[in-house]
């Protein structure tokens, strides 16, 4: 499965907003529909390829992205 376009202009955001805050919970329903057909391997590449780390929390009921450290 690719990633749809609005996961892309979705983690594009997100990594905007990693710029203001160190975290950025994703909670909401809809906007967890958006990640529901992802593998936790594929939301890890995806993730990195937009210089993200991401865990899941609460049984997949929240997401938290962080940036990727670089080293």
């Amino acid at each position: 499965m690719f990633p749809t376009p609005d996961l892309q202009s979705y983690l594009q955001r997100i990594a905007s907003r990693i710029g203001l805050a160190n975290t950025v919970q994703v909670e909401r329903p809809a906007e967890l529909r958006i990640f529901e057909g992802l593998t936790p391997q594929k939301l890890r590449d995806v993730a990195a390829q937009h210089n993200l780390h991401v865990v899941r929390r609460l049984a997949g009921t929240q997401l938290e992205f962080t940036r990727l450290a670089k080293l």
